[in-house]
């Protein structure tokens, strides 16, 4: 009886080592890059709106972990981030939405704190005259890049991006019934 107890019992210490690693493996993935999804795959929804498009939400999270203070810059909210697919060996950007030109006063983000937003994609499928347009087959490996700035300027167009490793997202799939 002893010897059967023992054996659940490294079986089940077993079974939870392998759940803790697995999760601690989605953690780190999710964790290692600057701009951290909520998940690692993401159901793209086709809507008729009138036309065609890809519809979906993505939330993210970023730290600023500079020692400095960094600025995020819009029109009314920070600009939204670009969704880049990879093709063919390399990142394309293949939505990026279409945003008002004014230029509200900068949101900043201090060392240490972290920013959350809510991303929401809707792109027209290509061919329908639309914009913004979600530009790719849909199922694949994608990844956020956002415009941090490390310093800001006037003019704006001046202004000191953070480099491109502090303002990519980890990579996640985006799924969908149609190919």
């Amino acid at each position: 009886m002893t010897m059967k107890l023992n054996q659940r019992i490294r079986w089940m210490g077993i079974a939870l080592a392998s759940v803790t690693v697995a999760c601690s493996a989605t953690s780190q993935t999710i964790g290692n890059s600057a701009i951290r999804t909520d998940k690692l795959s993401y159901y793209a929804e086709i809507v008729n709106n009138p036309q065609p498009g890809v519809k979906l939400t993505i939330e993210t999270e970023y730290t600023n972990t500079t020692g400095n203070t960094v600025y995020l810059i819009g029109c009314h909210q920070p600009s939204a981030p670009q969704l880049q697919k990879y093709r063919d060996g390399e990142w394309v950007t293949v939505y990026s939405p279409v945003e008002n030109e004014c230029l509200s006063p900068p949101w900043e983000i201090p060392p240490g704190e972290t920013y959350q937003d809510t991303y929401q994609v809707y792109g027209y499928l290509p061919g329908y005259n639309a914009a913004p347009t979600f530009d790719a087959p849909i199922p694949g490996r994608y990844r956020l890049v956002r415009d941090i700035y490390q310093q800001l300027s006037d003019p704006v167009n001046e202004a000191e991006l953070l480099p491109l490793s502090e303002r990519i997202s980890n990579e996640f799939k985006i799924i969908n019934d149609v190919d």
